[in-house]
């Protein structure tokens, strides 16, 4: 049977296929019913395609998509087919961001750098300095799209030395997630044993740290203005495991297109 329904999902300007992994495990989820009606799934660069045997289905797919994530589609007629093309924002949580003059402003000039909380439909972005948070909807994305500073691949491990005390007037609560504004004083764990460097810093993760803990940032020093590091999130033993585990399945996945 020949395809007449050809979906092309893309995701440009990252590392590797972030989003893709996330939405196939909704899609197995919330699809299953329907996988069924698709004919075969082709990866080619920095995307995959889905041929379907009717336009409908095709079209059914893009419409499930875009209940998950902020997406940009346009739709093409070539030799009596429908190639639907969805390209996802290359946005993905934890990474860092510096947002765009015109965005910034428009966002009651947050940040500019920021991190991103959440990705659904929307983007949700969180000042590490002022705690101040902003709702992007994907069609304010698309009408100036951008991209990261840094992504979670590029995180680096910090023990944490001291941390001042929280008061409430500098606690904020973003989808469900406490966040309090402290200065604490950390090191890079690699760095034990080789120098006696820390740096004290701003974070939003003040109510969450303790002196022992580790946590997990972005490597800035000697970056312009910016301040040495900004912390993403405390971290654990048990957390570093997943994550590895985590880092084995992608490169499985990505080494053997039958398990995807």
């Amino acid at each position: 049977m020949e395809a007449n329904g050809i979906v092309h999902v893309l995701q440009q300007h990252v590392s590797y296929l972030r989003t893709f992994f996330d939405m196939e495990q909704i899609t197995l989820k919330y699809y299953s019913s329907a996988l069924h009606l698709v004919m075969k799934i082709e990866p080619f660069d920095q995307g995959f395609s889905f041929f379907f045997p009717r336009y409908a289905y095709a079209r059914r797919f893009v419409d499930f998509i875009k209940r998950l994530l902020p997406f940009e589609s346009w739709c093409n007629c070539y030799d009596s087919k429908t190639i639907l093309s969805v390209e996802i924002a290359p946005i993905c949580r934890d990474d860092l961001i510096y947002l765009p003059p015109n965005v910034a402003s428009t966002l009651e000039n947050i940040g500019p750098i920021v991190i991103c909380t959440k990705v659904k439909r929307s983007i949700t972005l969180l000042d590490p300095f002022t705690l101040k948070h902003r709702l992007l909807r994907d069609c304010e994305y698309w009408r100036e799209p951008f991209s990261y500073l840094f992504t979670s691949e590029q995180l680096v491990k910090y023990v944490v030395i001291n941390v001042d005390e929280v008061h409430s007037s500098e606690m904020v609560t973003i989808d469900g997630t406490e966040y309090g504004s402290s200065n604490v004083e950390i090191a890079r764990v690699e760095d034990f044993g080789k120098n006696d460097t820390r740096f004290k810093i701003k974070t939003h993760l003040g109510n969450l740290l303790k002196a022992g803990d580790y946590a997990l940032g972005y490597d800035l020093f000697g970056i312009n203005d910016l301040p040495p590091v900004i912390l993403i999130k405390k971290t654990s033993y048990q957390d570093e495991m997943d994550s590895e585990y985590q880092l084995f399945l992608r490169d499985l996945q990505q080494q053997n297109p039958i398990l995807r």
